[in-house]
């Protein structure tokens, strides 16, 4: 695709951002302002036609944002009480964080478009993410098998047909300071078909930082190696460490077919250097990397930063975005709410003491 083409999608996504009064339907906007480019290039027809379909996808389930958002606290809701009785029947204390993430709108058109340049489908499957920290006072590695611990039972109880299923309930239904409600919230979950997607290999690995902690070999049980990108025991070469895996839907369910969970888990030292703008492992930095894309008229790479972006907040009219000028300072405060340019997170469970 050309230079010209990429700034033709980003007017267009400027476009749409200014006409659109509810977020829901910037993907739809965009996806209509897209198809008034013209080009002769077959390619450039197939990857804008293909873009605009991942758009009306992303204008679809966007629409059941509400929904997924309830079925995802609930996925965090059980997790926490996973934890709880894990650390009630196997004599543990894992302190953990457990949170919901959901990627900003920009972020998505980005990461769809890349896709799309490189010949890849543009269909993601992190625009609704779990998130869980270790925080026990531990040595990193004993943190590090604290989070191995915790991934396998995920995978297990989401996605298995493991006899500590049956286990679990019973503790919850047992549970006096459990309600009703809340043991209707878990068991709805665990009967939802949750699959384990088989994930890509770890990229750009090979680790030059000699004060990152490596566990020996990986925690992660053999049978579910298929789907977890282990970048504790294989970090990045900027040292970035993390563990991935994503949770799929099947489309036999009648709740959610064809949904996508992404799941991170990390220790709190991963986490303090994945967030730190001065580490080399920070998170942030792959994002800027990630971004850059090769055009057929330049030989060097265009960012998409450059190209998805809107720099003139004041005409964004979209309901729970806002910006003001400060009286006193006279800077510019933006108040994204609904994930216009920055991620949304919802919902937060702490287990940080054995009284929880």
């Amino acid at each position: 695709m050309t230079l010209e083409t990429l700034q033709t999608i980003g007017d267009c996504y400027r476009k749409a951002l200014e006409t659109s009064i509810y977020s829901v339907d910037l993907p739809h906007n965009f996806s209509k302002e897209l198809q008034s480019i013209e080009t002769n290039n077959t390619t450039e027809k197939f990857q804008l036609n293909n873009y605009i379909h991942q758009l009306e996808i992303c204008y679809f389930e966007r629409n059941q944002t509400l929904r997924v958002t309830d079925l995802v606290e609930d996925i965090i809701f059980t997790a926490y009480h996973l934890v709880l009785w894990y650390n009630a029947t196997h004599k543990k204390k894992i302190y953990t964080d457990l949170s919901f993430r959901r990627k900003s709108f920009e972020s998505e058109f980005r990461k769809s478009l890349k896709r799309t340049l490189m010949g890849k489908s543009p269909r993601i499957k992190d625009r609704f993410g779990c998130r869980f920290i270790i925080r026990n006072k531990e040595t990193e590695i004993v943190n590090q098998g604290f989070m191995y611990d915790l991934t396998n039972l995920f995978i297990d109880m989401y996605c298995g047909l493991s006899s500590s299923k049956k286990d679990f309930l019973d503790w919850c239904e047992n549970n006096s300071s459990l309600s009703e409600i809340a043991f209707t919230r878990i068991t709805n979950v665990l009967t939802i078909p949750f699959e384990l997607v088989e994930a890509d290999p770890c990229y750009d690995t090979g680790i030059t930082d000699n004060d990152i902690v490596i566990p020996k070999q990986s925690g992660i049980l053999d049978c579910f190696k298929y789907g977890v990108k282990d970048y504790a025991y294989t970090p990045k070469e900027r040292g970035y460490q993390s563990i991935h895996f994503v949770l799929h839907i099947d489309a036999t369910s009648p709740i959610f077919p064809g949904l996508y969970v992404e799941f991170q888990g990390r220790t709190s030292v991963m986490h303090s250097r994945a967030e730190d703008k001065n580490s080399k492992a920070y998170h942030g930095n792959h994002k800027d990397n990630s971004s850059l894309v090769s055009v057929d008229d330049m030989e060097e790479k265009v960012s998409l930063d450059d190209i998805i972006k809107f720099d003139d907040i004041s005409k964004i009219n979209i309901i729970g975005y806002d910006h003001h000028i400060l009286s006193d300072t006279k800077d510019s405060f933006e108040d994204d709410t609904i994930g216009i340019r920055h991620a949304v997170c919802p919902y937060t469970r702490k287990i940080v003491s054995p009284y929880n």
